[in-house]
């Protein structure tokens, strides 16, 4: 007979976007899961306490010794419950605190986050062998996240690290319309540093293509943005609306990223659109723009380079059956991605009962 469990997740906000994969570990674990996040905001989409079927606790964040977060109800909450998911973000004292604690109890603590592809160095190393020694796994974003992590380890240590698909779940577009008249681009992210949206719109005009531009920011820079690139580029502002975001991507040929890419590959996948990222994995924001692979399901320019940006975005208004090929492609991609959602494959991975 299988033993019900409580779950414990804790991490810094809540964005709209994950609230799926919480809702449906909730109905894994029958109920018995409790997340511990601080609020998010308008960048990320807002979630109050109402028709959720896991309960939210509101966190307060304290930074300790400059630099460390810390809740004051961790310490309640973990003696409450079985298993615990925390954000693999070592600036949490709780994290430390949990993994320590858990040496002393049969409760089983996991870690998820990035494994840690963007470091190396000794310090790094010693931190992450700590860290996955004393806990029961770690869940990795990505296979590149996974094997990026694993060479930072001692083989006896690969046992404990397996991959949880950083995806959206979301509903995809049904199929790949033919784009022969469409020749804009859709970008949807945070306008933020590091999204270099001007190399994206500079790109747009030497391709003579047209921008749809989803995405909230700092209401300077976006004012500024609007009176610079008003003849190329629609701003839609912020919308979470799926139907709204797919009514605007319906016009468009092609999902790109002028910067540092993350989840907003995953989403272009979602809407049958062919991915341009920059080449370089180790630089972006995540690496879900691993997902994206040159030729097949999207396109790689060099980095900073908006000449090698705008030759890509050529070669799809150029030639639209190559463009509706990489369409079909990162749609498939996205189903792979998302089959079993990232919800089941995380309850199967902490075990939802035994």
């Amino acid at each position: 007979m299988k033993q019900e469990r409580a779950l414990l997740i804790i991490q810094e906000i809540l964005p709209s976007y994950r609230v799926p994969v919480f809702d449906r570990l909730a109905q894994e674990f029958k109920g018995r899961v409790t997340l511990l996040a601080g609020n998010s905001n308008s960048e990320f989409g807002s979630e109050s306490g109402q028709n959720l079927s896991f309960k939210l606790i509101d966190a307060s964040w304290v930074k300790l010794l400059g630099m460390f977060k810390y809740d004051f109800q961790v310490k309640k909450l973990w003696s409450q419950h079985d298993i615990v998911l925390h954000v693999a973000d070592f600036k949490f004292l709780s994290l430390w605190l949990l993994l320590f604690k858990g040496c002393f109890t049969d409760k089983k603590l996991y870690l998820h986050g990035q494994g840690g592809y963007k470091k190396s160095g000794f310090l790094t190393r010693l931190v992450y062998f700590v860290a996955v020694f004393l806990c029961e796994g770690y869940i990795c974003y990505t296979n590149y996240s996974k094997d990026a992590l694993m060479n930072k380890l001692p083989k006896f240590l690969h046992r404990k690290i397996s991959v949880c698909n950083n995806t959206l779940d979301i509903e995809p577009v049904g199929n790949v319309p033919e784009r022969d008249e469409r020749n804009s681009i859709f970008y949807i992210g945070r306008l933020r540093a590091g999204c270099e949206i001007e190399i994206l719109l500079e790109a747009a005009i030497g391709a003579s293509v047209k921008v749809e531009v989803i995405g909230a920011g700092c209401s300077n820079y976006l004012e500024s943005l609007k009176n610079k690139y008003s003849a190329v580029a629609t701003f839609h502002g912020a919308v979470f609306d799926e139907k709204k975001q797919k009514s605007i991507a319906r016009n468009c040929m092609a999902g790109a990223y002028g910067g540092d890419a993350g989840l907003s590959v995953v989403h272009y996948m979602a809407l049958g659109l062919p991915v341009i990222v920059h080449s370089d994995i180790d630089k972006h924001m995540g690496p879900e723009p691993s997902y994206v692979v040159d030729g097949v399901n999207g396109l790689n320019f060099t980095r900073n380079d908006v000449n090698s940006l705008t030759e890509k975005l050529k070669i799809l208004v150029n030639d639209k059956g190559f463009c509706y090929r990489l369409a079909v492609e990162s749609l498939d991609t996205f189903r792979s991605l998302g089959t079993p959602s990232m919800g089941e494959r995380l309850a199967k991975i902490l075990g939802s009962g035994e």
